[in-house]
């Protein structure tokens, strides 16, 4: 079940009657995330200011010139 799905739903099963006010509310929240990471810029919580930072600046400038820490 797709998370869109799922809120629509009540306690009981039912269809909620605000269907298109949790379909409206679902796309503005889906709309703040990012598709992907941004590369070279640590996790950050959505709501706060890094994250719409992030979000504008796209991949971090030195981003090429790090090293890779991957853990292998």
């Amino acid at each position: 079940m797709h998370l869109r799905e799922f809120r629509q739903i009540s306690l009981t099963g039912a269809l909620t009657p605000d269907v298109q006010a949790r379909d409206n509310d679902y796309d503005s929240l889906t709309a703040m995330l990012k598709t992907e990471p941004t590369p070279g810029y640590a996790v950050v919580p959505v709501d706060s200011h890094e994250y719409g930072f992030q979000m504008a600046a796209g991949t971090h400038p030195f981003y090429q010139n790090m090293p890779d820490v991957r853990v292998r």
